[in-house]
């Protein structure tokens, strides 16, 4: 999950990213129903570079939660991206990439930075997500000249 949060090139494992958007989303939906900030939570403990090589008693201090919250919470995010993950192993590169311009036109509104503390790290996730959306274009280019060669 954390190679798929800090690759750069989104087709390092295009499944594996696109798992990771949908457990983000699923992660929003079940907060709208049971109100348990997990949004937050994924956000932080799988999202931010800051806390990946971190042990879970500095995560605990850092978001005031137990080390067996933390643990517990991996363990959440983990089977909702395995399952994603090879849901999105079944699918083609053309629905991988549908579902990604979905996800991201979903998730690009502003509340999607606004589970986010940190300033420095929504900065973070905007960059990343302009980068992405950069990668989309040129794929979408690379598309368009391919098929106007081959057709």
């Amino acid at each position: 999950m954390q190679k798929s949060a800090c690759a750069d090139d989104i087709f390092f494992d295009l499944p594996a990213y696109i798992a990771l958007l949908r457990s983000l989303d699923f992660w929003r939906t079940y907060d709208f129903y049971k109100n348990e900030h997990k949004t937050f939570l994924f956000s932080q403990i799988i999202l931010n570079p800051k806390y990946f090589s971190e042990t879970d008693r500095i995560i605990t201090k850092a978001l005031y939660i137990s080390e067996k919250s933390v643990q517990n919470y991996r363990r959440e995010f983990k089977d909702i991206f395995l399952q994603e993950y090879e849901y999105a192993k079944t699918l083609d590169t053309n629905a991988l990439l549908s579902i990604r311009n979905t996800m991201l036109t979903f998730l690009r509104n502003n509340d999607f930075l606004s589970f986010i503390e940190d300033e420095q790290y929504a900065l973070y996730l905007t960059i990343i997500y302009n980068n992405i959306l950069f990668n989309a274009i040129s794929l979408n280019i690379l598309l368009h000249l391919f098929q106007c060669i081959f057709i």
